[in-house]
């Protein structure tokens, strides 16, 4: 379904999570127990033929059955997929403070970097929630989903032992704008870069782009390279001790990041069971009205916003 809907396969593979070799076979073996051949495959794209234009209607209906008879029957036998974006981010610590302290929720985790492909993923069936940051994800929001804010997480400046700022206990935010900030991967989920400029306007400091960091073992090498530049991360995201970095709070105020579960409209049946968990474990105590909290305005707009025709007017919760 992917080959035909992208009609590449390199992008089909990726979307899928598998090698193009791999996705590629399935194809071959799909035309061989049919008896036709469904793409024409060129040098630079791929076309289908006319019996695969005619397959594809059918056998889209043929998997939205069957994934209604799974859902029927079968859904809660079998783990809530959850996507956290990347096992680096706060979310993946959140998810998997709550999995621990629960062994009966079945988790199955995925990383898709981006909440946007993680909802195109719900909409497909192939997960069944995802945590992110709403806003700023490219695309209007689809009536056929809906969220709800389960942590914001305090940001804190990432320095190495050896930069100045690292003897500090505390920053702000007007400090960042003698050193600027990194933005160590651009092609990083277009929700936090989105956050980051709203950040970067509103206190008037300046963002500069580094090559990707893919790990971070890159991410550590990068910033002892430089020994006088700094990045922000969230003060969830674990760091070993042995990195020579030092993650320094920002207050006064203290940006949070908004991490929404999202799900569909009509949701696994342990989907019901992981909001009140992740709510709990994101934290109750200081609401983000309060001065010393920033969260960008159009953020604090869709934490209450109509979501897939239901409404949410609890306030949003943060725990330092």
């Amino acid at each position: 379904m992917r080959a035909a809907e992208r009609l590449h396969f390199g992008a089909a593979a990726d979307d899928l999570h598998v090698t193009q070799q791999a996705l590629s076979k399935r194809v071959r073996r799909l035309e061989d127990a049919l008896a036709v051949q469904l793409f024409v495959r060129g040098p630079h794209r791929v076309a289908m033929t006319p019996a695969g234009q005619r397959f594809l209607p059918r056998a889209r209906e043929i998997l939205a059955a069957a994934d209604s008879a799974v859902r029927e029957v079968g859904a809660s036998s079998r783990a809530l997929r959850v996507d956290v974006l990347d096992d680096r981010l706060g979310s993946a610590a959140l998810l998997g403070r709550v999995a621990a302290a629960d062994p009966d929720l079945r988790v199955e985790v995925s990383m898709r970097r981006s909440l946007a492909a993680a909802m195109a993923a719900i909409e497909r069936g192939e997960i069944d929630a995802a945590l992110g940051r709403v806003c700023g994800v490219g695309r209007p929001w689809p009536v056929t989903l809906d969220q709800r804010v389960v942590r914001l997480e305090p940001l804190a400046v990432l320095v190495g032992i050896d930069h100045p700022m690292a003897r500090r206990e505390a920053l702000t935010p007007a400090d960042l704008t003698r050193v600027g900030v990194w933005v160590p991967d651009p092609g990083s989920a277009a929700e936090w870069g989105s956050y980051l400029s709203c950040l970067a306007s509103h206190f008037g400091f300046g963002l500069r782009s580094v090559p990707p960091a893919a790990s971070l073992a890159d991410l550590v090498a990068l910033i002892h390279a430089s020994r006088t530049e700094v990045t922000l991360i969230g003060a969830d995201m674990p760091l070993p001790g042995s990195t020579g970095l030092r993650a320094v709070p920002l207050v006064d105020p203290t940006p949070v990041y908004p991490w929404s579960l999202v799900w569909p409209r009509h949701p696994h049946p342990l989907a019901g069971a992981l909001l009140p968990r992740l709510l709990a474990a994101g934290g109750p105590s200081p609401r983000p009205a309060r001065p010393t909290i920033w969260l960008p305005e159009q953020d604090r707009a869709a934490a209450t916003r109509v979501r897939g025709g239901s409404q949410d007017n609890s306030p949003i919760t943060v725990d330092f």
